[in-house]
């Protein structure tokens, strides 16, 4: 196992990888761009690969609020 994947497991956390193609992705990626200004031109900032992140038992002490941001 690797050590990154032995940490999340012993914090609980649960890991994987967001296909390319899906909406969330997409929208890490377009910030990352967006967000790149003109200051840091010496440098270009490419996403490889994104996760998705879940703590066991987490998401159910959190409610929806029906916020815009929500998905």
């Amino acid at each position: 196992m690797h050590p990154a994947d032995k940490n999340y497991s012993n914090l609980k956390c649960n890991i994987e990888p967001i296909p390319a193609s899906h909406k969330m992705a997409k929208i890490i990626r377009d910030y990352i761009r967006l967000t790149h200004t003109s200051t840091y031109n010496n440098f270009r900032l490419e996403v490889l690969q994104t996760f998705e992140l879940a703590k066991n038992g987490e998401a159910e002490s959190f409610q929806d609020y029906g916020t815009r941001i929500s998905t």
